[in-house]
């Protein structure tokens, strides 16, 4: 995993999944201190927490989409984070660079 913020290049299924991952035991974790600190602290923490965290998972998404073949735009299709965690990326060098199989 490098350049975890860029919209640029590609990336395979592994790293998309343990993305995933990474951003949903983020909330979880944040759940947890929703019930432990003041609303107004949560506000703060979620904010900060919230803004990095949507463009990391949106840039990996992107990446991913490189793979696939398709433009970022493609995670925006309802369920297509399902077809991006399964399907296999193309194996062959395209628009968006070297295949990193």
């Amino acid at each position: 995993m490098k350049h975890y913020f860029s919209f640029e290049g590609r990336i395979g299924r592994l790293e998309y999944f343990v993305t995933c991952v990474v951003f949903n035991a983020c909330y979880a974790v944040l759940g947890i201190f929703e019930r432990l600190i003041s609303p107004e602290l949560f506000l703060v923490l979620y904010v900060l927490l919230a803004i990095p965290s949507l463009w990391f998972l949106w840039a990996q998404g992107a990446k991913r989409c490189h793979d696939l073949g398709h433009n970022g735009w493609w995670q925006c299709i309802p369920f297509y984070v399902l077809w991006m965690v399964f399907a296999v990326g193309l194996s062959e060098t395209n628009q968006y660079g070297e295949s990193i199989d």
